[in-house]
C-alpha cells in the first residue's frame, strides 16, 4: 500500500457506487423496452397428415447491445470490488489500534492528515509522520 492507493481509495468507493447505480438503473430501463424487435423465418412441417412443409414466421427481441453494455458495467464492477476487499484486507492486518484508527479514518473516512490530527490530539506533521513510517516499514 502506498499514498497514492489510499487516495484512490475513496474514489474507487464512490465509482464503485455510482457504477452499481447505472447497473440497477440500466436493468429497469432493459426491462421497460423489448430491445429491437427482430424477425427470421424457419421452415418446418405441419404437425398432421400430410406433414407438408411449412414457413413461419419468428419474432424476438434483440437485447445484445444492451446486454453488452451491462456485461462491461459488471465487469468493471468486479474489477473496483477486487481493489476495495485489497485495501480492506491490507486495513485488517494492521495489528496496532492507533495505526488501525488512523489508517481507518485516512482511507474510509477520507479524511486529511490535518483533520486526523485535530481529532486525535496529535500535530499534523506528526499524523504524516506515522503515516509514512508505516507505510515504509510496510514497503520492507
Amino acid at each position: 500500500m502506498d499514498r497514492e492507493r489510499m487516495k484512490a481509495f475513496h474514489c474507487i468507493m464512490g465509482e464503485l457506487k455510482r457504477i452499481r447505480k447505472d447497473i440497477r438503473t440500466y436493468q429497469k430501463k432493459a426491462e421497460r423496452s423489448g430491445g429491437k424487435l427482430m424477425t427470421d423465418v424457419a421452415r418446418g412441417s405441419s404437425p398432421e397428415f400430410p406433414y407438408t412443409e411449412t414457413r413461419m414466421k419468428i419474432e424476438s427481441f434483440d437485447h445484445s447491445k444492451e446486454d453488452e453494455y451491462l456485461r462491461e458495467l459488471r465487469r468493471r464492477e468486479a474489477e473496483f470490488d477486487l481493489m476495495v476487499m485489497e485495501a480492506e484486507n491490507w486495513l485488517k492486518e494492521i495489528q496496532d489500534p492507533q495505526l488501525y484508527g488512523i489508517f481507518r479514518r485516512k482511507m474510509k473516512d477520507n479524511m486529511t492528515d490535518s483533520q486526523i490530527a485535530e481529532e486525535l490530539g496529535y500535530s499534523r506533521s506528526r499524523i504524516t509522520q506515522i503515516i509514512n513510517k508505516y507505510l515504509q516499514l510496510d514497503k520492507d
